[in-house]
């Protein structure tokens, strides 16, 4: 601590300054600081400590309740499941009475995808495409907002993904 009048505040540097150039350290004492800075705990001391970081902990060492790593795991699967806002479309369901007896899983996330249906037996991708909405060639839409180039990279990086992709189309339902 520097003292209060300023007036001595080099003469207290320059002391310190002397002080610090007129110790010699030993090679042992030398060596101590040094293994001292690799491992701040002695070997006992870490050896209780891993002992006592077994069992109900996480990787912080944060003690966690059944109830809680419950909730925990409830959550990761919210995230990781097909967003609440993906509705199934009017003619979704058709497919899906169609599939009776087939094992298959609906607005399933693949990648960043969020895919209508996939049977995984077969590692195929289901794409119920509505005509309006998609911009149906044969029914006379014109692809005025680009959904068609975006369904054709989408298809192609699921391809790439190991997919098999097919597009029903809703005219080919009715």
């Amino acid at each position: 601590m520097l003292p209060k009048d300023p007036s001595k505040h080099a003469e207290y540097r320059r002391k310190i300054s002397e002080s610090s150039k007129r110790k010699v350290i030993s090679p042992e004492a030398r060596a101590k600081m040094n293994a001292g800075r690799t491992h701040f705990f002695s070997e006992e001391h870490r050896k209780n400590l891993s002992e006592s970081n077994r069992g109900n902990k996480n990787a912080l060492g944060v003690k966690r309740s059944e109830a809680t790593k419950h909730k925990l795991r409830e959550a990761m699967l919210r995230r990781l499941a097909a967003p609440s806002w993906y509705t199934v479309s009017s003619i979704e369901p058709k497919v899906h009475r169609l599939l009776t007896g087939v094992s298959f899983e609906a607005q399933k996330r693949i990648h960043r995808f969020v895919v209508d249906i996939f049977i995984p037996v077969l590692n195929l991708v289901l794409e119920v495409n509505g005509c309006f909405w998609h911009q149906c060639v044969q029914c006379g839409y014109t692809d005025k907002y680009g959904v068609r180039a975006r369904d054709e990279e989408r298809r192609k990086e699921l391809v790439q993904m190991g997919y098999e992709v097919q597009v029903i189309w809703e005219h080919e339902l009715k």
